[in-house]
């Protein structure tokens, strides 16, 4: 899905035909002034305030790492709550 990092964002959603499920999740990465990596999620309903977390890593393998857990995860969304992350 992404070559190195920093990349554009990726930006997720989930919706159930039924409109129960209506789920974002957005991912980006950028260098900070340091050479360190800074990733920023953010996810919640779409409709609503989204959360955000900011994660520090000093190296750009760490950090591609944090992405890729991130990815497996929205890749099995479908067998968690019924229904895939498409990208948007």
């Amino acid at each position: 899905m992404f070559a190195t990092l920093p990349f554009e964002p990726l930006v997720f959603r989930a919706i159930s035909r039924d409109g129960r499920i209506a789920r974002h999740y957005e991912i980006e990465a950028a260098y900070d002034l340091f050479g360190g990596v800074i990733v920023e999620t953010r996810w919640g309903r779409i409709g609503q305030r989204y959360r955000e977390c900011q994660r520090f890593f000093a190296s750009e393998e760490e950090a591609a790492s944090y992405v890729r857990a991130i990815l497996d995860r929205r890749a099995s969304a479908e067998r968690r709550i019924g229904v895939p992350y498409r990208v948007f």
